[in-house]
């Protein structure tokens, strides 16, 4: 599924970039206009290649989370559990 990032301008000066009325950045001042427009295209770019990836069939949803002590735990594996 594509991504849909927009321009609004919802005050003078003042440049937001949104998905699906979701703000997302925005700026103010002189380049305001062309910092949004970059990053609408910088973010089109990079989100819709990101939805288009395909993930490997064996792949499953996991994270690694950090144990209290700076080390990385394994993924799945709760947090504070110790490695055997």
């Amino acid at each position: 599924m594509r991504v849909r990032i927009e321009l609004a301008s919802p005050r003078d000066g003042d440049w937001y970039v949104t998905s699906g009325g979701t703000y997302l950045v925005g700026f103010s001042g002189l380049h305001a206009r062309e910092l949004a427009v970059k990053h609408q295209q910088e973010l089109t770019q990079l989100l819709n290649a990101a939805a288009a990836a395909p993930l490997p069939a064996d792949e499953q949803a996991t994270s690694s989370v950090m144990d209290g002590y700076g080390r990385l735990d394994a993924p799945n594996r709760p947090v504070g559990a110790s490695a055997a």
